[in-house]
């Protein structure tokens, strides 16, 4: 029986909210996210896939689980409601001992009739703006007079881009649908304006730190010979010094391409299901 787009995003709201009164924070701003995703026991890597890249993936191996976000997609926000949303995954969709894989090309497109995806979608855009907060926003102005300023300054407390904060605002009941429309026009064009005035465009992720998982996958490749160096220190985040200082003298291979890289940490990882 296939599962309609209301009780999709009824089931990944109700885990969201599931998780946030488990981790006690209430309706607050989940401001270190990849703090948050990784106290869920999952490991959080970020890998440049390029600007027309996958936005992200989840990789469950049937003991552990890492989520891969693009770090050449921008902004930040993006990257957040990809890390969110493929956390979903990890809750409502992981059987334990089960391999299980999820690619997402594009978080914002529609889901297809996707039910898992559905899911996920509204996981995330509960998890990160939760409907008590959305409702609460603005004390003591009336939806017709909330402007596209104030919301982008809602948007980035809360870490999520302004679209998804304008539907989640009307989702919520805060506002009428055309208050969202109305929005949405005004918002075009103006967003990335505001955003560079408050300094709200200099967020950036670069420091996160990698898991111990993602490095030992990197260490494994090159003592294999099946990266080399400058490609090692890439993916770490450093310089060929310190990636060879942390992954000690070998010789030099030539590097693999992305999607022999990419192969070859699937391998490590396990054996990948539901491709």
């Amino acid at each position: 029986m296939k599962m309609s787009a209301s009780s999709a995003a009824d089931i990944g709201a109700a885990a969201a909210s599931k998780l946030r009164l488990d981790a006690g924070i209430g309706n607050e701003p989940i401001t270190d996210l990849w703090a948050f995703i990784r106290d869920q026991g999952v490991d959080l890597a970020f890998h440049g896939f390029g600007e027309e890249g996958p936005d992200g993936t989840y990789r469950y191996d049937g003991r552990h689980a890492l989520i891969v976000v693009n770090s050449d997609r921008k902004p930040i926000a993006r990257q957040r409601f990809t890390a969110a949303h493929e956390l979903g995954h990890h809750v409502l969709h992981r059987k334990q001992g089960q391999p299980m894989r999820a690619a997402d090309a594009d978080v914002n497109a529609p889901t297809g009739g996707s039910r898992q995806e559905s899911e996920a979608h509204a996981f995330a855009a509960y998890l990160l703006a939760p409907d008590a907060a959305m409702r609460a926003a603005f004390p003591g102005v009336e939806p017709a007079d909330i402007t596209v300023e104030i919301v982008v300054d809602l948007a980035h407390r809360f870490g999520v881009a302004v679209a998804t904060t304008i539907y989640r605002l009307h989702n919520s009941g805060r506002i009428r649908a055309v208050d969202r429309d109305r929005l949405n026009d005004q918002r075009k064009g103006k967003v990335e304006r505001l955003r560079t005035q408050k300094g709200y465009d200099v967020e950036e992720i670069h420091g996160a730190p990698l898991p111990p998982g993602f490095v030992t996958d990197i260490a494994a490749l090159y003592d294999r010979g099946m990266v080399g160096i400058d490609r090692a220190a890439e993916l770490l985040r450093t310089d060929v010094d310190t990636a060879r200082a942390k992954l000690g003298h070998r010789p030099e291979a030539a590097d693999f391409s992305e999607d022999e890289f990419l192969r070859e940490i699937d391998a490590e990882f396990g054996e990948s299901a539901g491709e």
